[in-house]
């Protein structure tokens, strides 16, 4: 008998330890129907965009593309913020969790912040599903998503309620957090420029082979001398990558809908510049046109650069061949490839020993300012290439050579340094006016010695 109770108040003892058993918190193991999401941890952000005019308002479940039916905007011809995969409100968004070892005991359940249940989902539940509209009212601006008018966000708690009478989630039940964030870009983040001024300002496309070298106007990096606050937007996000579409027509058509190419380049951990400034698979002797535009962190493509009337305003160099007024074509070229820290200037690396040579940025910087601008300043980039490398060659191992080499470069480092701070034309007229102030002094000086 005693025997028989002792079994029986053990085996209570285990059933209720399996109804009370507490369930871990749950692990965010996927997401579908937003734009994007991050997953870190058991929690996980969740971006939806909504740029683009008239918002979306599929019925088919899945996230729509307003880029492909946006007609509203400032700035005209296609310029315009939109979304390749944005959110509407009838968007169902589900998030999926790593199940449980006796998902039957147990209920998925959200709340807000402020403890006020979402949704729930009955046991043996692995995810659970929302509305976007029925988060939309849960941020900080109480509206369904395509009444929002800047961007917002609501804070979940997800857990595993063992306690579904009351369907909360009690002290004792961990949860796991989870953040959904509404991105609107709101008015004028059409293009770049009054009032909206923050991101890239302009850019250059400079040639290489079979690429181009997405520079800033200075030939400097992107970021060092042609941004405003890049690449922070004030709407509350911030640029994660920069887009740029392709056109082998015109400025016209780089746009969404009539690029030939659309490519999009990441930007360094920080957000400041650009990760790789190259957009490759390109044809040589081709004429490209360019135009760019960031993307944000809920997809929205935003502050195209530059504007339809800016490109207009530079005329046919815009739509037949590229010139000072059309900064934003290129044409790839196999010799062209000179800009990127990455290359050898071939003799001066020999000289000095190293490609980090500090000297070698002004060389290029003087090559790709200067020399490439000119017809007979590429033609002689050209007979440098052809011929510089044998005579890299010849100097590497000789150091008496190099020395040499350094002395002759010296000059050329002055009138590079020289150039950049007055220009090229007083920099070439002050050095002609030097060699003949040396010239007459030394004609004067032989004179003066052959007469005794």
């Amino acid at each position: 008998m005693t025997a028989r109770l002792l079994l029986f108040s053990f085996t209570a003892a285990l059933g209720l330890a399996g109804i009370s058993a507490r369930a871990e918190a749950p692990a965010v193991l996927s997401v579908s129907g937003a734009t994007t999401a991050t997953i870190s941890g058991t929690g996980a952000t969740i971006f939806g965009g909504l740029a683009g005019s008239p918002k979306c308002t599929a019925t088919d479940n899945a996230p729509c593309n307003s880029c492909a039916t946006t007609t509203t905007c400032s700035g005209g011809e296609t310029l315009c913020a939109c979304n390749e995969v944005s959110v509407y409100d009838n968007l169902q968004l589900t998030i999926t969790v790593r199940s449980q070892a006796d998902n039957a005991n147990f209920t998925l359940l959200a709340e807000t912040e402020d403890n006020t249940t979402v949704t729930k989902q009955g046991s043996n539940a692995t995810s659970i599903t929302f509305l976007w509209k029925d988060l939309c009212a849960k941020m900080d601006t109480p509206a369904a998503c395509s009444a929002l008018t800047t961007s917002a966000k609501v804070t979940l708690k997800l857990a595993f309620d063992s306690k579904t009478v009351n369907g909360e989630i009690d002290t004792d039940e961990e949860a796991t957090s989870v953040t959904v964030r509404a991105i609107v870009p709101g008015s004028n983040y059409d293009i770049f420029g009054s009032p909206n001024s923050e991101g890239i300002s302009d850019f250059k496309g400079f040639p290489g082979d079979e690429k181009i070298f997405v520079i800033g106007t200075d030939g400097e990096d992107l970021a060092s001398g042609d941004s405003s606050a890049f690449p922070i937007l004030n709407y509350g996000s911030k640029a994660i990558k920069v887009r740029m579409y392709i056109s082998d027509s015109s400025m016209l058509k780089a746009n969404y809908k009539d690029a030939v190419e659309i490519k999009d380049l990441d930007l360094e951990t920080d957000g400041g510049a650009l990760a790789r400034n190259i957009v490759d698979g390109l044809d040589n002797f081709q004429l490209y046109f360019f135009r760019m535009a960031l993307i944000d962190e809920g997809g929205n493509v935003v502050q195209h650069v530059p504007s339809t009337a800016t490109a207009a305003a530079a005329g046919t160099s815009c739509t037949t061949s590229p010139s000072k007024d059309c900064p934003w074509a290129a044409t790839p070229d196999a010799v062209l490839g000179l800009l990127t820290k990455d290359l050898n200037c071939f003799i001066a690396s020999a000289a000095y020993g190293s490609s980090l040579e500090p000297k070698l940025a002004a060389f290029r910087k003087f090559r790709g300012n200067v020399l490439l601008q000119r017809d007979w300043g590429r033609w002689f980039v050209r007979t440098y290439y052809k011929y510089g490398p044998y005579a890299a060659r010849f100097i590497q191992d000789k150091p008496a050579v190099r020395a040499v080499a350094r002395g002759a470069l010296w000059p050329m480092y002055g009138f590079a340094e020289l150039t950049f701070k007055i220009g090229f034309t007083k920099a070439l007229l002050s050095v002609l006016a030097g060699l003949l102030a040396v010239a007459g002094l030394t004609a004067a000086a032989v004179r003066r010695f052959s007469r005794g």
